[in-house]
């Protein structure tokens, strides 16, 4: 579609200009974005060693980026890593032994590459990545290329991280998307997703605070469409945040992706199907979790306009 197009023009510009910096992961709105991305993370890889019992996971990864979760992916595990797991054998672990990265951007999906060869090649890894660049919210890959991959219906965790907006642009697409992931997935398997929270998105918009300190912005080009208290299903918008993103996105309406998951198999794990605000509360109290990098002013007006997905697919 031609969104896609759009979109991957302006990821592989962004790309390029900060192809190898690294340091972006340290700032305290990215450090608290990775901490609920593991949680994530380690919560699929728990579920799967306690209901399926596997030791290595199959992951779909769609509009995977620059990579920047690949090294989650290599070094999580279940049980968590700590001083009493440390020396476990592998065969009672639960890791990911494969990572099928789909990604719009060429630029991202070879910055990907460089990590994952990076990373790989410093520790023992027996993950095996691909990577290929496609439109995978488009209906060719949606209704096409997945479904005819040799993984469907194997993956054990589906991924899409602050992407899922790009794909609500119509119920159709929605739709098309949710029935993608319910099929990719092996019975027991988890999908899970970070995505702009549409209350929030809402209240922000009547309240006009849609800009913070040079940070973030997002704007319509027209005025925006009512349902009640709700912006309506398609309404798109702007979004920069400064050196990561700048291109339109669309409001996700959660109540439909949760019906939508429900119709094909897939129910909701709600203890994380939560707001960034609520985590960032439990964050915020333990320094072990924090390390001091606590959120403030427009950083956390930017963390507290997101949520989380998290859902399973029925045995």
């Amino acid at each position: 579609m031609a969104e896609g197009l759009r979109t991957a023009a302006s990821y592989d510009e962004i790309a390029r200009k900060r192809a190898g910096d690294m340091t972006s992961k340290e700032s305290p709105f990215r450090f608290f974005n990775n901490y609920v991305k593991k949680r994530l993370i380690q919560f699929a890889l728990d579920h799967l060693k306690d209901k399926v019992g596997c030791s290595g996971a199959k992951v779909l990864d769609l509009a995977s980026g620059r990579g920047g979760d690949i090294g989650k992916w290599l070094h999580c595990q279940s049980p968590e890593l700590s001083f009493l797991t440390v020396k476990l054998p592998r065969t009672l672990l639960t890791r990911a032994t494969f990572l099928d990265c789909y990604d719009v951007s060429s630029e991202c999906i070879a910055e990907a590459r460089r990590r994952y060869k990076a990373i790989a090649s410093d520790a023992e890894c027996d993950c095996d990545c691909v990577f290929t660049v496609k439109d995978c919210f488009s209906e060719e890959f949606l209704r096409g290329q997945l479904p005819a991959s040799e993984n469907f219906g194997k993956f054990n965790i589906v991924s899409i991280q602050f992407a899922f907006h790009y794909a609500c642009d119509t119920l159709e697409r929605i739709d098309m998307v949710m029935a993608a992931i319910a099929g990719a997935l092996a019975p027991d398997g988890v999908f899970i997703a970070t995505t702009v929270d549409e209350k929030v998105l809402a209240e922000r918009v009547r309240k006009k605070q849609t800009k913070s300190s040079g940070l973030f912005s997002l704007y319509f080009d027209s005025e925006p469409v009512w349902e009640g208290d709700r912006l309506a299903v398609g309404t798109k918008y702007h979004f920069e945040l400064e050196g990561f993103v700048d291109c339109d996105e669309y409001v996700v309406p959660a109540s439909y992706v949760c019906e939508r998951a429900m119709h094909y198999g897939m129910e909701e794990v709600t203890e994380f199907s939560k707001t960034f605000q609520s985590l960032y509360e439990g964050y915020k109290k333990n320094r072990n979790k924090n390390k001091g990098r606590y959120l403030v002013g427009g950083a956390l007006e930017l963390a507290t306009l997101y949520r989380t997905f998290c859902f399973r697919k029925v045995s």
